[in-house]
């Protein structure tokens, strides 16, 4: 229908949502053709050159995309999506400068150009900026564009990741008085107000929210959230009731009242809302994994594994046939939960996540021959996760494995700035004696997550290998503050004697 349409229609309406059909169905070649029939109405438009660019980046044509990017640009040297384009492939080419100098030329001809100041931001922060120049080059978005919601949600939320509370805090509600009663900001203000520990003014704000969307949920479930954090469980609960009125299938608040019934040791009421959400969902998985999971909660296995097969029939998941093969093991069957395993995988033989699953349980028990074998065959299907990179990296560090080290910088490579991939990396250059490069690292992980014990207690093993004492027990104390909170305390005090 939109092909005759297209042909016979002036306009491009019909044309665009017939390439949106065949881009999302991934045929190419016919988005393609249908992008041709859209340039020859419209030769001059960048949208259109932008729009064949897009498709033939999904075709991986690279060169391609370039230059379909470029001539809408030449159409239109402010076209921002073009831009925006090229920039991206300049990262990937590792050309952070250049795409950075895009972003400028753009701000040259357009100095209020929002898009192209919160580009330039995205990328110092990535190049590992600090967060003053950071929120600087926001906060130059936001000044130059008050009105805008997109900058001061960015600012925001910029400002939360770094857990600079107190600046959030202002940069919202400074938002709020810019622009007033507009349901992002209120929201991004009450989760500001929450994380900054001010329940009672986020319950104001998300009980503004509610009335501002009557017919919305999302406002009842936060506020819900923060009833609960509040100690105040009666309220909560009315709230997520209020929820599911609006909403009557809506899955986060059903899942908070599974939980709440379950904490009320009311395993009855929480089977009750999981058969309801059957009903509503006879063909997912989740409904199943629910059922099955309160019974597993009551160790009652047969019914736990009657409700994980039964989601198995209506639906091949990964996840039920995990939980299916825990409840195995979890009830003392391990010749079901092997047989299980193997039929799973003969049938399902690109299934990572079950890999990945089965890896764990061997690492767990210390099996490290089965442990590689499975992460080795969910690497040479997916070569480029970053978990499956790191956990063969640390089961390769147990092992001797020679690649343990080329596996642990490739993780960090394709994901940068995770604590426990530098973690890994770091213990392994420390085991072969790149103490100094170690501690550095560790003190980068520790600086991005502060409060990982772990990490920390990682960090003064390295730090008394490397006769550096005095800097060991300043960690080790620190970590000793925390007592109970954290499990490896006999650890920490054997090391203090030590000292």
């Amino acid at each position: 229908e939109l092909e005759k349409i297209s042909l016979s229609d002036k306009g491009i309406t019909a044309d665009l949502a017939l390439v949106a059909a065949y881009l999302k169905d991934n045929q190419i070649e016919k988005a393609l053709k249908a992008i041709d029939g859209l340039e020859k109405k419209q030769p001059d438009n960048p949208a259109s050159h932008n729009l064949r660019a897009r498709a033939l980046l999904a075709k991986k044509d690279i060169p391609g995309a370039r230059q379909s990017f470029e001539k809408a640009l030449s159409l239109n040297p402010a076209f921002f999506p073009a831009v925006a384009g090229l920039a991206n492939l300049d990262i990937l080419d590792k050309k952070p400068e250049v795409a950075r100098k895009r972003f400028e030329a753009v701000l040259s001809a357009d100095p209020k150009n929002m898009q192209a100041l919160l580009a330039i931001a995205e990328l110092r922060a990535a190049d590992g900026a600090t967060t003053d120049e950071v929120s600087s080059l926001i906060g130059k978005a936001v000044s130059t564009n008050p009105t805008e919601i997109t900058p001061r949600l960015a600012l925001i939320q910029y400002l939360l990741k770094n857990k600079d509370f107190k600046k959030a805090l202002s940069a919202a509600n400074e938002a709020a008085s810019a622009i007033p009663d507009k349901p992002e900001i209120l929201d991004a203000l009450g989760r500001t107000q929450q994380l900054s520990g001010d329940l009672n003014q986020a319950s104001i704000t998300y009980g503004k929210l509610a009335s501002l969307q009557p017919a919305s949920p999302m406002p009842l479930l936060r506020l819900a959230e923060i009833q609960f954090n509040n100690k105040n469980p009666e309220e909560g609960t009315k709230s997520l009731k209020r929820a599911l009125d609006i909403k009557p299938d809506l899955l986060e608040a059903q899942r908070a009242l599974i939980q709440l019934a379950m904490d009320n040791k009311a395993p009855r009421a929480a089977l009750d809302i999981a058969k309801t959400i059957q009903k509503q969902r006879p063909k997912e998985a989740v409904d199943y994994l629910f059922e099955g999971n309160i019974h597993a909660s009551a160790k009652a296995w047969p019914e736990a594994m009657s409700a994980f097969r039964q989601g198995l029939k209506q639906i091949e998941n990964s996840e039920l046939a995990i939980k299916l093969h825990g409840a195995f093991l979890a009830s003392g069957n391990t010749a079901e939960a092997d047989k299980h395993a193997n039929s799973w995988l003969k049938d399902h033989p690109k299934d990572v996540a079950f890999r990945m699953y089965l890896g764990d349980l061997s690492a767990a028990r210390q099996d490290y021959t089965q442990a590689i074998a499975h992460y080795q065959t969910a690497l040479n299907q997916q070569p480029n996760h970053p978990l499956i990179l790191n956990n063969l990296a640390w089961i390769s560090g147990k092992t001797g494995g020679s690649k343990a080290i080329e596996y642990a910088e490739k993780a960090n490579q394709l994901a940068p700035n995770q604590p426990a991939f530098m973690d890994t990396h770091a213990m392994l250059l420390a085991k072969k004696g790149e103490s100094d490069k170690a501690i550095e690292l560790l003190r980068k992980a520790m600086a991005i997550s502060p409060q990982a014990a772990s990490i920390q207690l990682n960090l003064a093993k390295v730090l008394i290998a490397a006769g550096k004492k005095d800097e060991a027990r300043k960690e080790l104390e620190a970590v000793a503050k925390l007592g109970e909170k954290f499990p490896a305390q006999s650890e920490v005090s054997q090391l203090l004697k030590a000292l």
